[in-house]
């Protein structure tokens, strides 16, 4: 969205900003649902998706100045209108995902190449609702703009030490467990706080500071997860004709899961530190 500002301004009353980023997110993803009815779109629902997370990671870092009811009810909606975008999502993450594994694995990755066309396709057809998508978030609008945010600095500060904590702590989890389900946490809280990072770098210089690393280790996380996608969805032909092409994939995928899991546990220590 080149034409919002999505950083919280020097100078200007906190809680009067979270509003107008707030809005202005949901606006933008309606947008973006209403071109990707007109004309389906891979990109348009990304940037709608993206829009989602990026409310609810704002919602999280206010809730406790705006009230943790109604932010949590807000983030639900936003949620379930995310995952009403499902089918476009899989179809994104398996386009993506299996180039990133031909350029880690060249030929051992070759040789299933047809059979990865055939899954994304596959993919690409399921329904794509963007009218539910687009109720479910309009309803979060309507709320937003009735709220009365009570915000102030210290709220933001408050805000982004929880969301560190957090992180923290799902890190600490994802690396003594090693589990699909808590690397997915992981990449839940450090993507929420490199969002944080983002919306605040005007008025907290030590999280502009960090945003770079922040964003590496969200986007490791992140292939990571398409990872998880990529294995489920493969997983599901492993025992058809084409068995030995689906075997294949997961196994690669599983292997670049694992080195993701290295990365993250290299740089996450430093990116999530405690200091603001």
């Amino acid at each position: 969205m080149s034409d919002v500002h999505l950083a919280i301004l020097d100078g200007r009353p906190a809680a009067a900003e979270v509003k107008r980023i707030a809005i202005a997110l949901v606006d933008d993803a309606v947008e973006q649902l209403r071109d990707a009815a007109a004309a389906p779109s891979e990109t348009a629902v990304h940037e709608a998706r993206k829009r989602f997370k990026e409310l609810r990671a704002l919602l999280r870092l206010v809730e406790s100045a705006a009230g943790r009811h109604r932010t949590k009810e807000a983030r639900l909606r936003a949620r379930d209108a995310g995952r009403s975008l499902s089918a476009a999502r899989d179809a994104d993450v398996l386009g993506e995902t299996f180039e990133k594994l031909h350029e880690r694995f060249g030929d051992s990755f070759d040789r299933s190449r047809d059979f990865a066309r055939r899954l994304t396709e596959d993919a690409r057809g399921g329904k794509l609702d963007t009218d539910t998508a687009s109720r479910l978030i309009s309803a979060v609008r309507n709320s937003i703009a009735l709220w009365s945010f009570d915000v102030a600095d210290k709220d933001i500060q408050q805000g982004l030490r929880r969301g560190l904590r957090r992180a923290r702590r799902a890190m600490r989890t994802a690396v003594e467990v090693r589990s699909d389900a808590g690397f997915h946490e992981w990449r839940k809280r450090a993507k929420d706080s490199w969002y944080h990072a983002r919306m605040t770098e005007e008025i907290v210089p030590s999280m502009r500071d960090r945003e770079p690393q922040l964003r590496r280790l969200a986007r490791i996380l992140g292939d990571h997860h398409d990872l998880v996608i990529v294995r489920e969805i493969a997983g599901r032909h492993a025992g058809e004709a084409n068995g030995p092409d689906a075997v294949n994939v997961l196994s690669l995928a599983l292997q670049r899961m694992r080195e993701l899991e290295d990365e993250a546990e290299a740089i996450g220590p430093e990116a999530l530190a405690r200091k603001l």
